[in-house]
C-alpha cells in the first residue's frame, strides 16, 4: 500500500472514530439525544407558522425574460391589471332600486379595503338605464348580453406588496358577499387572476399535506410488513419525519414560499430519508441474529456498531443525492432553484437525524428482530424464484429492457410544454365551476392586453389613430374566439398612457391553455397588421 493510500485510510479511520464517538454518546444518553433532536425542531415549528404559499407567475420566468419585462413595463405604465369579478343574477331588473342599493353597499364596503383602487358596478356607473347606457355596460362586461346577470369588478391598486395584500382583499370580498349578497338570496360567482392564484395556493398547501400524510401511512404499513416490529417502524419513521419538519421550517425561515414545485419537499425528503433508517435497522437485525446480545450493555454496543458501520455508506449515498439536487440550485427559475437547494439540505439533515435517532431509539427500546422463518412470505418466495431463473433469462431480460427503453424514448418525443392554469384545480373545485358559470352567463373574462405605441407625445389622442384602433377592434369583435374588446373610446381611464404615446386594448378571451392563447394572440396580431406597422405595435 502506497503512502497516499495509507493517508486516505488514516483519514477514513479518523472520521469513522469521530462518528463512533457521536453515535456512542447518543446510545449512552438516548433520552438526551432525542430531546436535543426535538429541541432542534422547535425553531422550525415556529417558522412553519409563517409559511406561505405563492405561485406567482414571475417565479416561473427568468428575470430577463422579454415577456416578463414587457409585462412589468405595462404595469408601470397602466397600473395593476388584476381584478376580482363578482357576478350574480338579480331577481328583477339590474337597475331596480333594491339592486342599486345592494351594489352600492357592496361597493362602499370594498372601496374601503386596503389595496383596492376602484369598484365598478352597473348601477353605480349609469343612473339612467337608457338603451345606450345598457349597451355601454354590456360592452364593458358589467351587464350580460341578455341583461339577466350583473357583474361587480373590484380592481386592485398598484402596490409593492400586491401579492401579500391579495389574500386579505379576497377575504374581505368573501365577507362582503356573505354579509350583503347571500342574505338577499343572490348567490355570487367569483373569477379573476387573483382569485385563481389564491385558489391554487390553497390547493397546493392542502394537497402537500394530504400526500405527505398518505405517504406516511403507506410507509408505516409497508415497514410493518417488512420489519415486523412496531417499535422498529416508529424509529425508522421518526428520523425522516423530523427531517421533513426541519426542511419546511428552513424554507419558511428563509422567507421562501411554498409553490407547486416545492410542495413535494416534505414527501421527497420523507421517502429519501427513510432509506438510511431502513439500512441501519436491517443491518442491526442481521447483526442481532448472528450474535444475540446477552445483556442490555451488549445490545447497546451492537447498536453502536451497527449504526457506525452503516454511517459511511449511507453518508456517501446521501452526499451524491444531495449534490444531484444541489445542481438544480443553479437554475435561473426561482421555483426550481428553491427545490434543489432545500432538497439538498433535507437529504443532509436526513442522514444526521437517522444516525442519532436510530442510535438513541434502538438503545432506549429493546427491539428484537423477528425469526427468519417469520419473514417467509409470498414476496420472499417470488424474489427467490426470480433470483434462480433470471440468470438463465438474461438475454431475454436485456432485450426486453432495451425494447422498453426505446419505446419510452419514442414516447418522450411526444411530450409538449403547455399550461392551463385552471386545470391545476380539481374539476369539482368551486372556482372552476364559477369560471364556467361566468363564461356561460356573462361572457369571456380572461384579458389579453395589447399596447399600441404612436412614437410621439400625445399621438394616442389623435382621432385618426384612435379610429384605426377602433377599426382593428371591430375586426376582433367579429371573431368568435374574442368575447369583446375594450379601448380608450369605451374606457378612457387607464387606457391611455400618461404621456399620450401609447394606448392599450383589452381583448377578452375564454379561459384556455398557454399554447392556445399564444395562437389566439397571433391571430389578433395578424388582424392588426393592416392598421399599423410593427414599430407601433407592442403585445
Amino acid at each position: 500500500m502506497g503512502v497516499t493510500d495509507a493517508a486516505v485510510t488514516g483519514r477514513l479511520r479518523h472520521h469513522k472514530e469521530a462518528l463512533w464517538a457521536v453515535i456512542n454518546m447518543a446510545s449512552l444518553r438516548p433520552r438526551t439525544a432525542l430531546a436535543l433532536v426535538v429541541a432542534s425542531l422547535l425553531p422550525a415549528l415556529f417558522a412553519l407558522a409563517g409559511l406561505r404559499t405563492d405561485n406567482n407567475l414571475a417565479d416561473w420566468l427568468l428575470e430577463d425574460d422579454p415577456a416578463l419585462l414587457r409585462y412589468q413595463q405595462f404595469l408601470a405604465e397602466y397600473g395593476n391589471d388584476e381584478a376580482v369579478i363578482i357576478a350574480y343574477q338579480p331577481r328583477g331588473d339590474v337597475f331596480a332600486p333594491e339592486e342599486r342599493a345592494l351594489q352600492a353597499r357592496l361597493a362602499e364596503r370594498l372601496e374601503a379595503v386596503e389595496g383596492v383602487e376602484e369598484v365598478q358596478a352597473p348601477a353605480l356607473l349609469a343612473e339612467d338605464p337608457s338603451p345606450r347606457a345598457r349597451a355601454a355596460l354590456q360592452r364593458s362586461g358589467l351587464v350580460s348580453p341578455d341583461g339577466r346577470t350583473a357583474t361587480v369588478v373590484v380592481r386592485m391598486a398598484a402596490h409593492p406588496d400586491a401579492e401579500a395584500l391579495r389574500g386579505g382583499i379576497l377575504r374581505k370580498v368573501d365577507e362582503a358577499i356573505a354579509e350583503i349578497l347571500t342574505p338577499a338570496g343572490r348567490p355570487a360567482h367569483l373569477a379573476g387572476k387573483g382569485v385563481l392564484y389564491e385558489a391554487i395556493n390553497r390547493q397546493t398547501m392542502r394537497e402537500s399535506g394530504m400526500f405527505f400524510t398518505l405517504a406516511l401511512v403507506v410507509m408505516a404499513l409497508l415497514l410493518r410488513v417488512t420489519l415486523l416490529r412496531w417499535r422498529a417502524v416508529g424509529i425508522a419513521l421518526a428520523a425522516p419525519f423530523a427531517t421533513a419538519v426541519a426542511t419546511l421550517g428552513l424554507l419558511a425561515a428563509a422567507g421562501r414560499p411554498m409553490s407547486m414545485v416545492t410542495a413535494i419537499l416534505p414527501t421527497l425528503v420523507l421517502v429519501i430519508g427513510l432509506s438510511d433508517a431502513i439500512h441501519i435497522i436491517s443491518h442491526y437485525y442481521t447483526a442481532y441474529r448472528a450474535a444475540p446480545p446477552r445483556s442490555g450493555e451488549e445490545r447497546r454496543r451492537l447498536v453502536v456498531r451497527s449504526v457506525t458501520e452503516m454511517a459511511v455508506p449511507c453518508f456517501l449515498t446521501s452526499l451524491t443525492t444531495a449534490l444531484g439536487f444541489l445542481a438544480l440550485s443553479t437554475s435561473r427559475m426561482t421555483v426550481v432553484r428553491d427545490l434543489g437547494l432545500f432538497a439538498a439540505i433535507g437529504v443532509g439533515l436526513a442522514w444526521v437525524f437517522a444516525m442519532i435517532v436510530c442510535a438513541a431509539g434502538l438503545s432506549l427500546w429493546a427491539v428484537t428482530p423477528p425469526r427468519e422463518e417469520a419473514r417467509d412470505s409470498f414476496v420472499d418466495g417470488a424474489l427467490a424464484w426470480l433470483a434462480q431463473r433470471l440468470p438463465r433469462w438474461r438475454r431475454w431480460v436485456l432485450a426486453g429492457g432495451l425494447g422498453l427503453t426505446l419505446a419510452l424514448l419514442a414516447g418522450s418525443g411526444r411530450i409538449s410544454a403547455d399550461t392551463q392554469t385552471l386545470a391545476h384545480l380539481p374539476e369539482e373545485h368551486a372556482i372552476r365551476r364559477d369560471s364556467e358559470w361566468i363564461e356561460r352567463n356573462t361572457g369571456f373574462y380572461t384579458p389579453l392586453e395589447f399596447v399600441i405605441e404612436t412614437g410621439a407625445n400625445g399621438g394616442a389622442h389623435s382621432p385618426a389613430f384612435l379610429g384605426r384602433v377602433d377599426a382593428w377592434r371591430h375586426q376582433l369583435d367579429a371573431d368568435p374566439q374574442v368575447g369583446r374588446t375594450l379601448g380608450a373610446s369605451d374606457a378612457p381611464r387607464g387606457y391611455l398612457a400618461a404621456d399620450g404615446r401609447s394606448t392599450r386594448v383589452t381583448a377578452y378571451l375564454p379561459m384556455m391553455s398557454a399554447r392556445v392563447l399564444r395562437r389566439s394572440r397571433s391571430d389578433c396580431s395578424r388582424k392588426g397588421n393592416g392598421h399599423w406597422d410593427r414599430r407601433q405595435w407592442c403585445e
